[in-house]
């Protein structure tokens, strides 16, 4: 006998393709289940599973991308210490909104290009690299990087 096939589901005498949702992107999809017709006749319905299932899949997908893209730009909360995986995210978010601002901003007859890979000195690569690598005392830690960390104090994040 054989056993359960899976995502097929059978109702009435016609199959379905069927994924539970996950219960952290139900309020993006809008659903807790997505199904897919496949028609009545079961041989054909196992044939067009494995591309229904896909095309499913292809939602779930994009649902979760579209947590993710929510989840970065979240601003952290005022007057909360934030976590080091927050820090590096919102660090990251504000140097990309700063370097979106430069590139998108009008373009002037007195503008002038910055070559920041010039300015990237290879000395404070190092540091930051000892930094991230937690070999670095507080004193470097704060000539390193301890003007984002003040502008993380500014805006209320210990």
């Amino acid at each position: 006998m054989a056993g359960k096939v899976r995502h097929l589901l059978e109702r009435s005498g016609r199959y379905y393709a069927r994924i539970s949702i996950p219960e952290s992107l139900r309020p993006i999809v809008g659903k807790r289940e997505l199904s897919e017709a496949l028609g009545g006749d079961r041989q054909l319905a196992l044939r067009a599973l494995p591309a229904a299932v896909t095309r499913l899949q292809a939602i779930l997908n994009s649902a979760q991308a579209q947590a993710a893209s929510v989840e970065t730009t979240r601003q952290p909360r005022r007057n909360r210490p934030l976590n080091l995986p927050q820090l590096a995210r919102a660090h990251y978010d504000a140097e990309l909104q700063i370097d979106d601002a430069a590139r998108t901003g009008p373009v002037t007859a007195d503008y002038d290009p910055v070559d920041y890979s010039r300015l990237f000195a290879d000395g404070f690569r190092l540091a930051l690299q000892r930094v991230a690598a937690g070999r670095a005392t507080d004193d470097e830690i704060r000539a390193t990087i301890g003007w984002a960390l003040d502008g993380f104090a500014a805006r209320g994040n210990p």
